[in-house]
């Protein structure tokens, strides 16, 4: 529970570290390497469990969404695609990583799998929202962000990495 709560803090709080793009209504965030890692370090179920009270706590109103912005609005919007991918991202890498925890290469493809179903929903919503088309959307969702998710999928790699290890020798 304590480590559900933490993510859930820990996606709230990188949520704040965004950084705005003049043609795009999504920010280049911090957030999707603590949704993603919840899984990863958290097992699937957990890590599912902390990014739904994540965006339950963001739905009711509370800014831990980018910007210090809260509500259901924001789930409905251009970027609540991304937002709602998160728990299932964090499950998909969590199954993944499930029997290697301490394997950097597991971590590596937990990672990207997980910021590959966040680019899936976050473009198929911000298509739906904002009546564009694929092109469109994959150029102002997807090709500003692969060079920063490449940077946070090798970085949260190796830190979930360390922290399984580091957990695993706590637990014995």
């Amino acid at each position: 529970m304590i480590l559900c709560a933490f993510f859930a803090a820990l996606t709230s709080v990188s949520s704040q570290i965004a950084i705005p793009l003049p043609f795009s209504p999504v920010p280049i965030s911090a957030a999707s390497i603590f949704a993603i890692g919840s899984g990863i370090i958290q097992g699937p179920f957990t890590g599912i469990l902390s990014q739904l009270v994540f965006l339950l706590i963001g739905a009711a109103g509370m800014p831990v969404f980018s910007r210090m912005q809260g509500g259901f609005s924001v789930l409905i919007g251009p970027t609540g695609g991304y937002l709602l991918a998160y728990p299932i991202s964090s499950l998909v890498a969590g199954f993944i990583v499930k029997r290697k925890k301490d394997s950097v290469l597991f971590c590596f493809l937990g990672y990207l799998s997980g910021t590959l179903i966040c680019y899936l929903f976050g473009t198929l919503w911000f298509m739906a929202s904002a009546n564009t088309n694929l092109y469109t959307a994959v150029l102002q969702c997807v090709l500003p962000f692969l060079v920063t998710d490449c940077v946070k999928i090798i970085l949260g790699s190796i830190f979930c990495k360390k922290i399984n290890a580091h957990l695993e020798l706590v637990s014995l």
